[in-house]
């Protein structure tokens, strides 16, 4: 049982270590949306992708480690959280997983937090896009210019000025 824990500490600090630059990448992508900077963007996401990929590829492992630790300790794999198996496991395991578990539900929280400030950050971002678009739109004229025969007739307000300077 010793080698599966130490196997599953192994595989839960390196998930904090991915879940870590995945915060960090939050940053980049806030500052690359702030700066409208898409090139710097695109880049965010193209890491964003390749982190997560291997985020899951560790879930997979850790989840594989829990099946055979519920096997060993005729326990439901699903029903494995930290601080159950804390309670389960001996020392130093358990003082491990007790300690490591708040810390690491810490960095979820703050991940989450980031995360949907991003999204709010992009949401505010469309809507201006959405604004301006809606804005230029309406200085267009409403009718067509051209007639069939290919000639302009000019009826009434033809476009709006936005500024008079030039």
């Amino acid at each position: 049982m010793d080698d599966l824990m130490n196997r599953l500490m192994l595989c839960l600090h390196r998930q904090y270590d991915l879940y870590g630059k995945l915060l960090e990448l939050f940053a980049r992508e806030r500052q690359a949306v702030l700066k409208s900077d898409l090139d710097g963007l695109q880049e965010v996401i193209r890491l964003k992708e390749r982190l997560l990929q291997e985020i899951r590829r560790v879930e997979v492992e850790r989840y594989g480690i829990l099946e055979e630790l519920g096997r060993e300790l005729a326990v439901d794999c699903e029903a494995l959280t930290l601080s159950r198996l804390a309670q389960m496991s001996e020392e130093p395991f358990a003082s491990r997983l007790a300690e490591f578990g708040p810390e690491f539900q810490g960095l979820v929280q703050t991940i989450q937090e980031e995360s949907s400030r991003n999204r709010s950050l992009c949401l505010q971002a469309l809507q201006f896009v959405n604004g301006s678009i809606k804005l230029l739109s309406s200085l267009v004229a409403a009718g067509p210019i051209y007639r069939r025969t290919g000639k302009v007739r000019l009826e009434g307000q033809v476009g709006r000025m936005l500024s008079e300077a030039v």
